[in-house]
């Protein structure tokens, strides 16, 4: 399997996070083919949503999380990964 990344930007908004207040573009990352080095899994997929402020040029939010299949199960019951939030707290 190859890598596939499936970029769309959602919307404008305006966040408040320990840094500051920015103005950012919301926009999703989705990995419907992640490859795992656990060989028990059959399938896997990751999604990361990202609020990018151009203004100081990276991000102040970030979401990620990820579902994967072993065998014999099905996506309605795919176990869950770690789910992770990163919140900007000083930049420079």
């Amino acid at each position: 399997m190859g890598a596939e990344l499936n970029i769309t930007a959602i919307q404008w908004a305006q966040i408040n996070v320990p840094a500051g207040s920015f103005k950012t573009l919301k926009y999703q990352n989705e990995a419907p083919y992640f490859e795992s080095n656990d060989l028990f899994r059959t399938a896997n997929y990751r999604e990361e949503d990202v609020w990018l402020a151009p203004e100081i040029g990276r991000w102040v939010i970030r979401r990620g999380y990820g579902r994967y299949l072993t065998a014999g199960v099905f996506w309605s019951n795919a176990y869950w990964e770690d789910y992770l939030e990163w919140e900007l707290i000083s930049w420079k």
